[in-house]
């Protein structure tokens, strides 16, 4: 199958097809953003998108929080480590998201990307 037809037919289905994770990682940042503006304690952002984060306890002045100012998004991961109690992640093949918690266990900041983020740079910023 050749041709300018099939060419259009292979770019549309392309498209689509990013715009599928496109719109993922959009609805995984309005759902997060609408949590963050109550802040939802951790058991209603679980249950609200469905998914379980592993939970990181953080001390004051976390010293790890320093090896993670590779890229932007990293960086911008790391500021907000730094301000938060706790720190929530999970992923999947196509996406990461990440929530930060006071001391309370509620939700006060997030942040979804890509996993080419994390090796690569700061190229698919949905929410920064």
């Amino acid at each position: 199958m050749t041709g300018p037809h099939h060419d259009l037919l292979y770019m549309a289905i392309a498209l689509a097809l990013t715009g599928c994770g496109l719109n993922e990682f959009r609805e995984r940042s309005e759902t997060l953003e609408k949590l963050c503006a109550t802040n939802a304690p951790l058991s209603a952002v679980e249950s609200t998108l469905g998914v379980r984060f592993s939970i990181e306890r953080l001390e004051p002045q976390d010293a790890s929080t320093r090896a993670w100012n590779v890229n932007p998004w990293q960086q911008r991961i790391a500021e907000k480590r730094s301000k938060a109690s706790a720190v929530g992640h999970t992923s999947t093949t196509s996406m990461q998201t990440w929530i930060f918690l006071n001391d309370k266990g509620k939700l006060v900041d997030f942040e979804v990307g890509g996993n080419e983020r994390w090796e690569a740079g700061d190229r698919s910023s949905i929410r920064g």
